[in-house]
């Protein structure tokens, strides 16, 4: 655990200042520091908020997680998770699994805490959001142990006790690998039982597949959506430049 938490998707009038005052109805960050562009200057959508202790910052995790953030306009919700900058989680081996049919409820640290009751080896979990904090009822989940991931794919298909709907899990496929992504899926899911290949291919999971087909590869997008989330932060800074400005 860290005394730091990560937020996300800042427009750029977000600034050190604003976003300490918007913690303060809660409680008083120790330092703001926001991501910012070495080559343009500009933020790069998101910070770390540093708290006097590691219970001070899971607190205000999960009290204002997803809520509205005072003073935005227009509204936007806080987008909130676990830092882990400096850890360098992304070395060794991961394996991610895709989770569907999340209702609006589930926040990052929720699907983490969901999957890290029962598998030791979880490193962190991802929702993917709309414009202004919307659920768009998918996300993923990273695992460092292959065969822990794929005992998920097993036992946590159709599994209940996360918001109000039972989920969906499959293989998540890289955006970067060579093989097809419909087929990788596919043939992953089929390889564990013939009763979750169907369900394990639903609408989100297509609707998932189709986007990684369809969208163009930006590597800093790319890492800046996924990879920031589970504390890859000195990878990023090395890949785009990336320099911080803080308060205290």
């Amino acid at each position: 655990m860290s005394r730091s938490l990560w937020m996300g998707d800042l427009d750029p009038y977000m600034d050190e200042t604003f976003i300490n005052r918007a913690f303060l109805p809660i409680s008083q960050p120790l330092s703001v520091k926001v991501i910012r562009r070495k080559d343009s200057g500009q933020p790069a959508g998101y910070c770390f908020i540093e708290f006097a202790t590691e219970s001070e910052a899971e607190r205000v995790l999960k009290l204002v997680n997803a809520t509205d953030i005072p003073g935005s306009n227009p509204t936007k919700r806080f987008r909130l998770n676990r830092s882990q900058a400096g850890k360098m989680w992304d070395v060794g081996p991961s394996h991610s699994v895709f989770v569907g049919d999340l209702d609006a409820t589930v926040t990052d640290d929720r699907l983490e805490d969901f999957f890290s009751k029962r598998y030791r080896s979880v490193k962190g979990a991802k929702i993917m959001w709309e414009e202004r904090g919307f659920s768009r009822g998918y996300g993923f989940v990273r695992f460092s142990d292959e065969a822990e991931m794929r005992r998920a794919l097993l036992e946590m298909q159709g599994a209940q006790g996360l918001g109000n709907k039972p989920i969906r899990v499959s293989i998540a496929t890289p955006k970067s690998s060579k093989t097809e992504p419909a087929a990788v899926a596919v043939a992953a899911v089929t390889t564990t039982n013939t009763s979750t290949t169907a369900a394990a291919m639903d609408t989100y999971t297509q609707q998932w597949l189709q986007q990684q087909q369809t969208q163009s590869y930006d590597p800093y997008a790319y890492y800046q959506q996924y990879y920031n989330y589970y504390g890859c932060y000195p990878y990023l800074k090395r890949l785009s430049g990336l320099t911080t400005q803080s308060i205290t």
